[in-house]
């Protein structure tokens, strides 16, 4: 259980680092690497390796929901290419501003489930158009440029659950 931590989580599960990735060799290897290091296989070592265990696990757990989540997989990916995203900074493309602008004005009008499936279908139109943009300049190796559909879909991915809130409470109605 000695083996060197690799740098990323991409080499960690024995892929390449790509925004595209096969999701069910993901999972295959998330189960392999968990049956290799879960902590119960180990509770007949010493503490030291029950430890090292538990910190695999981590970062295996950590790992595998990094890279299964599309939004926090390219986050990822940038980051491993000096292009951390800041949270706190957001797109300076000013018609996407007054676009947020308007999609949260609808947001607050929304009065009945028909209006609120309408900004939904909206929303996710929108959305796929970044998803696009986004794969198409990380294949590019294009890190700069990918940093502003990622805080688009960021936006994007606020709005949606604050509609799927919104949607449950029209089905508590």
């Amino acid at each position: 259980m000695s083996e060197a931590q690799p740098l990323d989580y991409f080499s960690y599960f024995g892929l390449p680092k790509s925004f595209t990735l096969d999701e069910q060799q993901l999972t295959d290897r998330y189960y392999a690497l968990q049956k290799q290091y879960h902590p119960d296989g180990w509770s007949q070592a010493t503490p030291e390796k029950q430890t090292a265990a538990r910190q695999q696990t981590a970062i295996i757990n950590q790992a595998f929901h990094t890279l299964k989540d599309r939004l926090k997989r390219a986050s990822y990916l940038l980051s491993l290419y000096d292009q951390t995203i800041d949270e706190e900074q957001s797109c300076t493309d000013s018609n996407f501003l007054i676009e947020q602008l308007a999609l949260r004005e609808a947001l607050e009008h929304v009065c009945h489930q028909a209006s609120l499936e309408a900004l939904e279908r909206q929303i996710e139109q929108l959305s796929d158009a970044q998803w696009q943009q986004l794969a198409s300049h990380l294949l590019a190796t294009d890190w700069q440029a990918a940093r502003q559909p990622l805080y688009k879909l960021k936006f994007f991915a606020k709005l949606q659950q604050q509609l799927q809130q919104l949607a449950l409470h029209y089905v508590s109605l």
